[in-house]
């Protein structure tokens, strides 16, 4: 007998396996109702049932007897008669009260014993993937291609990228042969020969030498040389006379011209450049660096460490040599502070105890040097009250550490152009259920990437799916940001299932799975609106499903890398709500824990909405989702929640949020979508009194979260009991009090 346990007072509604088509009296189903006992006193339970696949039939409800406080529900043969999805619901009667469980879906395998009700070609994962991936209806025939569904699968696909697949193998041939030939740049034909004095000198056959020592039976004294392939042969008096190039960069064994190589290879430099660029934060102190202390000073000659109660001391930070850094604390911004103790280390994180110093303002990096430490007073040295900053002139505008990362600038087609490199395809469809996003791959070599979507930093309520098929499984990779902040990912190999999380692959969970993966792998990420996610692996060998795990993965790319060769290769990225009429964009205040108003709205099940956010983000970096996302789905709302690390200047508004939320309102009032804004609190080392008289001189709509928290003058501290230590954001109360505000200024939020 199995056994599948819910507790009623749960806000989780688990979908509950009870086997398969006219299985009778094998599985039970304990319903965990001791909550209502407490609550209600003793009473009865009866369960209400809808049977799959059949909407013209009544429900029926069964009586269900209790023992310890557990209402046991043996499922019958009438209850699996049909295949696929039926419904149930606990009901609890005491007297003449009556109480209700949630509604729970209960799911019925198909057997070939069992009845004749039309088959749903969708009715589990499994069936679905396979009739996407082979093109065939569910009874084995093929779907003709006068049926509109054929263009809707993998095997359309399939049949479809053979001229692609010829186009993409010529382009590898290409490049594998300018590589080569860049290759011989380097090593032959740009630059002068290599100088030998002794026959032992002439060790790299690439290479051509002249000869500089002694004139011996085999070596002349100033001739040239270069090896045939045996030997090394005479080539006669260097610089005798002169001989021609090869413009063309074709000719095996010729001697490359040297302007057109390196027109060449300047050229593949441009190409690059127009392809991505690369994000850095101009603040370098991140004090979620791990080897961050509080209560420590640090020795400038030789990097020890000793406790007081006075002092902070930063983490490694890398340096370049020549550059220099200016200090500048957040509550005196556009000023150049003095910090107490800075040591240098050498790239293995060795001291440098002549390269430090004391009561430093700025630090020009000398030589040898690529890591720094300093301490400072802990009354200014906190988070978000000092920055440091490359340049002659010390920060005008406060911005909070993030990690770099690499974005692709043609951010319509790079999800397209990086999976061109394995002849993958992309099909992207909006409907009533929200979005999905699919990429195909015929084939995936090991460590090859398949990218399903970039730079659509949804925070809650997605699914990612990845199956692929092999001869022998190694590893598989994938996730929402691979190694950046507030990205996570999941590494199976053959014994163990790491959820790992950040751009310092910080481990969440690690579970060895039990599995031996053959023949395919199916992985299902089901992320809910906390946080958290189910992960489940599906083989031909049998199943496992890890139920709860950390999973803030919510920005970046949908990928999967694999580590082995693999082919029929699907990922999916689905994101539930895009479907939803209100987007709200921001930064760490549309975070999911309890001191961020969002949580509050998922508590109060005002959770239609689309979130798109992560800490540390800036304007700028909220732009390049909101541009992505309005490219797949149009709301009727968007809500721009940023500010907070565009901090105003002394007199005036920050540039870069002006420029950014002004390019907000063009794109959505071009698209019909109506923009609401947000003020932002002040902060004791926060201005933004500027942007938020503008957002309310703007005549449109805003949240007045500053009014809300008594933030609305610069220096504010909030309300007591609303603003947490680090005088940036808010406490729990200070949470309740956003989103009371919330729901008064943007109701549309309440369904």
């Amino acid at each position: 007998m199995s056994t599948i346990k819910v507790d009623v007072s749960s806000s989780k509604k688990p979908v509950l396996q009870v086997g398969y088509q006219e299985e009778n009296e094998v599985t039970d189903v304990l319903f965990d109702i001791s909550a209502w006992v407490e609550e209600y006193g003793g009473g009865t339970a009866g369960l209400r049932v809808k049977r799959p696949q059949n909407s013209e039939e009544e429900s029926y409800e069964l009586s269900l007897p209790i023992s310890e406080n557990v209402a046991t529900w043996t499922v019958s043969e009438t209850d699996t008669h049909n295949k696929g999805n039926g419904k149930v619901q606990l009901k609890y009667y005491v007297g003449s009260a009556l109480k209700e469980s949630a509604v729970y879906t209960y799911k019925v395998g198909k057997s070939i014993v069992g009845s004749d009700n039309p088959v749903d070609p969708f009715d589990t994962w499994i069936e679905r993937s396979k009739a996407w991936a082979t093109g065939e209806l569910l009874d084995g025939e093929d779907v003709p291609a006068s049926d509109e569904t054929y263009h809707n699968n993998a095997k359309y696909y399939a049949e479809q990228s053979g001229t692609q697949a010829e186009e993409a193998e010529a382009q590898a041939v290409e490049a594998k042969a300018q590589a080569d030939l860049a290759k011989q740049y380097a090593h032959q034909f740009v630059g002068a020969p290599r100088a030998a004095a002794a026959a032992a000198d002439m060790t790299d056959h690439d290479l051509i030498y002249v000869f500089t020592g002694t004139t011996t039976s085999s070596l002349t004294n100033g001739h040239w040389y270069y090896w045939n392939g045996s030997a090394w042969t005479d080539g006669g008096v260097y610089n005798s006379t002169a001989f021609t190039t090869d413009t063309t960069l074709a000719v095996s064994g010729a001697a490359a011209d040297a302007k057109v190589a390196g027109d060449k290879i300047t050229d593949l430099k441009e190409d690059l450049d127009e392809v991505v660029e690369m994000h850095t934060s101009t603040n370098l102190l991140n004090f979620n660096d791990p080897d961050f202390l509080e209560n420590k000073y640090i020795n400038n000659i030789n990097g020890v460490l000793y406790d007081s109660s006075a002092y902070n001391t930063s983490g490694y930070i890398h340096v370049e040599v020549g550059k220099t850094y200016i200090f500048t604390f957040g509550n005196q911004v556009g000023v150049a502070q003095s910090i107490r103790f800075l040591c240098a280390f050498d790239s293995s994180k060795s001291a440098i105890g002549s390269a430090g110093g004391e009561n430093l303002r700025s630090y020009t990096v000398p030589e040898g040097v690529a890591f720094i430490r300093f301490s400072s007073t802990n009354d200014y040295f906190n988070p978000n009250a000092l920055n440091i900053m490359f340049g002659e002139s010390p920060i005008t505008e406060y911005e909070e550490y993030f990690a770099p990362y690499i974005n692709i600038k043609n951010t319509a087609l790079d999800a397209d152009y990086l999976n061109s490199l394995i002849n993958a395809k992309i099909v992207d469809t909006v409907t009533d259920y929200g979005l999905s996003i699919t990429a195909k791959a015929d084939s995936m070599s090991n460590t090859d990437t398949l990218t399903a979507v970039q730079n659509v930093d949804n925070k809650t309520n997605a699914v990612i799916e990845f199956i692929g098929y092999f001869n022998e499984f190694t590893s598989l990779v994938m996730g929402h940001g691979f190694e950046i902040s507030y990205g996570n990912k999941v590494v199976i190999d053959n014994t163990n299932m790491t959820v790992y999380y950040g751009s310092s692959n910080q481990q969440m969970s690690q579970v060895a799975h039990g599995l031996t993966i053959s023949d395919f792998i199916h992985v299902v990420i089901t992320q809910n609106n906390g946080a958290r996610a189910k992960i489940q692996i599906i083989t031909s060998t049998g199943d496992y499903t890890l139920t709860d795990c950390s999973w803030d993965g919510c920005r970046g790319n949908v990928f999967a890398k694999v580590g082995n060769n693999m082919t029929e290769c699907v990922l999916t990225a689905i994101f539930k709500n895009f479907n939803e009429k209100v987007f709200v964009f921001g930064d760490s205040y549309v975070g999911l824990e309890q001191s961020r108003f969002p949580y509050y709205l998922y508590q109060n099940n005002y959770n239609h909405l689309y979130l798109d956010g992560w800490g540390g983000r800036n304007s700028a970096n909220a732009l390049i989702s909101f541009n992505n996302v309005i490219e797949k789905a149009i709301p009727k709302y968007a809500v721009w929640v940023l500010g907070m690390n565009d901090a105003d200047s002394a007199t005036a508004v920050n540039s870069s949020w002006l420029s950014c939320v002004q390019e907000f309102i063009s794109k959505c009032e071009t698209n019909g979508i109506i923009p609401i804004l947000c003020t932002i609190p002040n902060c004791p080392n926060q201005r933004n009194s500027y942007k938020n008289a503008w957002v309310k001189s703007s005549g449109k709509r805003y949240v007045d979260f500053a009014k809300a928290v008594g933030a609305e003058e610069t220096g504010s501290s909030w309300y007591t009991g609303m603003l947490s230590s680090d005088n940036v954001h808010p406490t729990t109360l200070g949470a309740k009090a956003l989103f009371a505000r919330f729901i008064t200024d943007a109701p549309e939020v309440i369904r």
